[in-house]
């Protein structure tokens, strides 16, 4: 039984991230100097505030999950594109949907922030904060 159990996790594999990436609109972190670098968009980290003082995208603005839906409203440009970033990309899209629901458009990292903070081609888009 336990190879069958390796077969349906490879089936969910290859599957659950296809149904994700057609229900969700999606960035890779190859693009993201394009996207910092535009004036069409707007970055979002969705991490909490210690997390984006420790490390962050250059140009990002922080609003952390648990303060989202007081404060977005602050922040967002309407007119621009939104790439929302959280740690892991399937977490938080409750977000993506509210703001989707209000004829904004959102995309989500794929990845999450751990490939950026990970992949170190992109460290010149990062900001550390040593302590």
């Amino acid at each position: 039984m336990q190879w069958l159990d390796k077969v349906f996790s490879f089936i969910n594999f290859l599957f659950g991230n296809w149904y994700w990436k057609r229900k969700f609109k999606h960035k890779y972190s190859t693009s993201l100097k394009k996207i910092l670098n535009s004036d069409k968009w707007q970055v979002i980290d969705l991490r909490p505030s210690a997390a984006f003082k420790e490390h962050h995208l250059k140009g990002s603005i922080n609003i952390p999950i648990t303060n989202f839906k007081l404060k977005y409203y602050e922040k967002i440009k309407l007119r621009k594109k939104i790439l929302l970033i959280s740690e892991d990309y399937r977490s938080n899209l409750n977000v993506y949907l509210d703001l989707k629901e209000k004829r904004m458009h959102p995309f989500v990292l794929f990845g999450g922030y751990s490939s950026i903070r990970n992949n170190p081609k992109q460290d010149d888009l990062t900001v550390a904060n040593l302590i």
